[in-house]
C-alpha cells in the first residue's frame, strides 16, 4: 500500500500530475481529488455496478484543462463509450454502493477471523489486520476494508491438496474479478522482486454478499481435502 500523501507531495514539488486508480477503495472509502490527486480512474464494473453486468469505468480530472484533454481524446477516438443500458444500471445502483461495500467488508473480516484460527494457514494478507505492515496507512486513508484478502497455506501442502480444496468449494467461484455479489477464490501465481514471496501457496478471496455463515460452512466442508 503506497504512501499516497508522500507521492502527491513529491509530484507537486516537481510540478507533475498524479493519476490514481481508485477501484480498490471506490469513492466510498477514498476521495483522491480531496487529497490532491489530479486525475482519477476507477472501474465502475466493481462495487458501483455490483453484479458483474456493468463493464465500465470513469475518469475524473480536478483541473478543467485536463478534463478538456480527456474529452477531446474520447470524441476523436470513440474509446470509452458506455452503453445506455449500462449507465442506467449504474444510476440505479450507485446509492446502494456503500451498503453493499460494508457488507462485503464485514463478510471478509469474518472469513479472515476464521482463517486465522485454521492450522493449515500460516498467514492472512490484509491491511485491516494490525499485524500488516500497511495497517497504519490503511487506517489513515481508508478506515474500513473491502472484499479482498489472501491466505498463505502451509508450505507442506501440495498443489494437489490446494486444487482439491478449491474444487470442493460450492459457494466460491474460481474467477479473477471482484466487487460483485458472488464470492470468489483464485490461486495466486505471484511474481515480484521487491519482497520475498511466501513459501506456501497463496489463495485470494473475494467475500461476496452471501450469508457469512453459509460461506463458513462451505469453507469448513472443503478443508477435508487438505487433510487427505
Amino acid at each position: 500500500m503506497p504512501d499516497i500523501d508522500g507521492i502527491i507531495a513529491i509530484s507537486q514539488n516537481a510540478k507533475l500530475r498524479t493519476v490514481m486508480d481508485n477501484t480498490w477503495a471506490s469513492h466510498i472509502r477514498f476521495k483522491p481529488l480531496e487529497h490532491g490527486v489530479d486525475v482519477v480512474v476507477q472501474a465502475t464494473t466493481k462495487y458501483e455496478g455490483g453484479y458483474g453486468d456493468t463493464p465500465s469505468g470513469i475518469v475524473i480530472a480536478k483541473h478543467p484543462e485536463d478534463m478538456q484533454i480527456i474529452a477531446d481524446e474520447l470524441r476523436a477516438t470513440g474509446n470509452g463509450a458506455v452503453a445506455p443500458t449500462t449507465c442506467s444500471r449504474l444510476y440505479h445502483r450507485i446509492d446502494s454502493t456503500e451498503e453493499r461495500l460494508n457488507q462485503h467488508a464485514d463478510n471478509a473480516q469474518r472469513l479472515i477471523d476464521w482463517f486465522l484460527k485454521q492450522p493449515f494457514v500460516t498467514d492472512v494478507l490484509s491491511p485491516t489486520l494490525e499485524t500488516s505492515p500497511y495497517h497504519e496507512r490503511f487506517e489513515r486513508y481508508f478506515k474500513k476494508g473491502n472484499c479482498l484478502f489472501s491466505i498463505v497455506l502451509r508450505s507442506d501442502l501440495s498443489a494437489k491438496h490446494v486444487e482439491a480444496f478449491v474444487d470442493a468449494l460450492n459457494l466460491f467461484w474460481v474467477a479473477e474479478s471482484w466487487g460483485g455479489h458472488l464470492s470468489l477464490v483464485l490461486p495466486v501465481h505471484a511474481k515480484r522482486e521487491v519482497a520475498p514471496l511466501p513459501a506456501g501457496y497463496v489463495l485470494r478471496f473475494h467475500a461476496g454478499l452471501e450469508d457469512y455463515q453459509d460461506l463458513l460452512r462451505d469453507l469448513s466442508q472443503a478443508t477435508r481435502c487438505l487433510c487427505k
